[in-house]
């Protein structure tokens, strides 16, 4: 890619993959805080602001987030 190029990414997820973090196994005090932390964040709306700040239409590397992408990830927090 040449400088001044513009790349689109175009078309659907081929899949639903669930995201995930990795961490060393036996910590689940540790998997518990980093759970509740996500879910703090989605449920509140901050995990979306910083999301388009990182992947929105106006980031380097615009990365959209569908509804279908949104409604999962909401639905992780419950």
């Amino acid at each position: 890619m040449r400088d001044g190029e513009e790349l689109e990414i175009v078309g659907d997820f081929f899949s639903d993959e669930p995201y995930g973090m990795a961490m060393r196994k036996g910590e689940a005090d540790f998997k518990t805080v980093v759970d509740a932390g996500l879910k703090g964040l989605i449920r509140s709306g901050k995990y979306f602001e910083f999301y388009d700040k990182w992947f929105g239409s106006k980031s380097e590397v615009p990365y959209p987030l569908t509804a279908k992408v949104r409604k999962f990830i909401e639905d992780q927090a419950k």
